[in-house]
């Protein structure tokens, strides 16, 4: 009996530019502070998840390491406190990954 590997799906497009960044940026200053918060999924890898959190948060890789140790130990964990619309944005790019995301206000 053949063993047949699963199909790898291509990574989304996911990354912030500068210049974008900076768009949001000015948008985001206004609004209430909310929490953003990944929560365990043990169907999503580890490296999927230290990868997103450094692409999208800008995590350094030990950042995004102890931030997947901590959400996989506790069941869940804040990632960042922001303005809401940022969580929002942050949350679609990181949903994208296949991450378990929510806002907390």
């Amino acid at each position: 009996m053949a063993v047949v590997a699963p199909e790898v799906l291509p990574k989304p497009e996911t990354e912030t530019t500068p210049e974008v960044r900076d768009r949001l940026e000015s948008l985001f200053n206004e609004g209430e502070d909310v929490d953003l918060v990944l929560h365990n999924d043990d169907s999503v890898f580890f490296g999927t998840v230290i990868e997103a959190l450094v692409k999208v948060l800008e995590f350094t890789e030990d950042e995004a390491y102890q931030a997947m140790l901590q959400v996989h130990n506790n069941g869940k964990g804040v990632l960042v406190t922001c303005k809401e619309p940022e969580a929002e944005e942050y949350q679609k790019q990181l949903e994208a990954y296949g991450l378990t995301i929510s806002i907390d206000k």
